[in-house]
């Protein structure tokens, strides 16, 4: 069987809430950094550019990480780290 999964399309998709009723649905290329994903995000929302991100997940091996804005005044920096799927 051949593999039709085109990784040069491949897109990802979050759901983001400010509450329950407020959430929009964001779909970008997985190529794309978190900070595309982050201004993405301010975009939706209407946000000036002004506003900082951090991304908290668990990684596949249940340990937590942050990905920190590059702009935060501490921290290590990795908002130019690409998406991946799990």
């Amino acid at each position: 069987m051949r593999d039709t999964c085109n990784k040069e399309r491949a897109y990802a998709s979050f759901k983001v809430s400010l509450s329950k009723d407020c959430w929009r649905r964001i779909l970008i290329s997985a190529k794309n950094s978190l900070d595309t994903l982050g201004s993405a995000i301010l975009d939706s929302y209407d946000f000036d550019k002004d506003h900082l991100h951090l991304f908290k997940y668990t990684d596949r091996f249940g340990l937590p990480l942050e990905i920190i804005d590059p702009y935060m005044a501490d921290g290590v920096y990795f908002s130019s780290e690409k998406l991946k799927r799990s």
